[in-house]
């Protein structure tokens, strides 16, 4: 099976999600799947000295890390929408992790035009202290009007 994995950011500084994504997809690879994680080089406010658009290997999981835009506060990066765009259709699945960054919600939706199955993994973002702070930021109004579509409409089955 063919994975992909969606996750704003992997730099070591974002503890608990990063480091479970990398374990997820260790042990899919074990298994005899084909994983690729779509992330961007965000680093708190740098960003990680990593070959960008291009396939890394990472113990057998291919990951390709896209440039973050302005605002990187949602992070941001229109490389990484056209990425998903031209090649979620090529997946079995689509794993996305998280819920109010930016690559979510274009992830969400190329995979619902495409057909291609998707899991959403809020990575706790629901629990009522987060959601509180993404209120009281502005962002999480906006976020969840587009996004209450998509997290009601993921599925799994087969094609």
């Amino acid at each position: 099976m063919k994975v992909l994995h969606v996750i704003p950011a992997v730099a070591s500084r974002y503890g608990g999600p990063s480091e479970a994504v990398r374990g997820m997809c260790r042990a899919l690879v074990r298994q005899g799947h084909e994983v690729t994680i779509f992330t961007t080089n965000i680093d708190g406010p740098f960003n990680l000295d990593v070959p960008l658009d291009r396939p890394v290997d990472l113990d057998g999981v291919e990951v390709r890390y896209f440039q973050v835009q302005w605002p990187r506060s949602y992070i941001f990066s229109f490389p990484l929408v056209r990425a998903i765009r031209e090649e979620a259709w090529g997946f079995d699945l689509v794993h996305i992790h998280s819920v109010f960054n930016w690559p979510i919600t274009p992830a969400a939706f190329f995979c619902r035009k495409f057909n291609v199955p998707y899991i959403v993994r809020p990575c706790g973002m629901l629990d009522p202290i987060p959601l509180k702070k993404a209120y009281e930021s502005g962002w999480a109004p906006t976020s969840i009007y587009l996004k209450q579509r998509f997290l009601k409409r993921q599925y799994f089955k087969g094609r």
